[in-house]
């Protein structure tokens, strides 16, 4: 996979590297799932996710999770 640097305002896939995994080559960027641009000022804003999880406390969450959740729950209707 090509990796390039998008322009300011261009929304893309957060891959970080860390010092624990930085050794010189691109296969040690990790991929994250969240969705992100930098504005004119350099700030990286998140917009969201590409695979619909909620990250909560750590801990993320499916969608089809919460569904089941939901239906299961005796004081929520359908």
């Amino acid at each position: 996979m090509r990796r390039r640097a998008l322009p300011t305002g261009g929304v893309g896939i957060v891959e970080v590297r860390t010092a624990q995994s930085s050794r010189g080559s691109a296969r040690d960027w990790i991929r994250t799932s969240d969705l992100a641009r930098y504005d004119d000022d350099g700030f990286l804003w998140i917009l969201g996710r590409v695979d619909g999880a909620i990250n909560r406390g750590g801990f993320k969450i499916g969608g089809a999770e919460v569904t089941r959740t939901l239906r299961e729950h005796p004081d929520v209707r359908r």
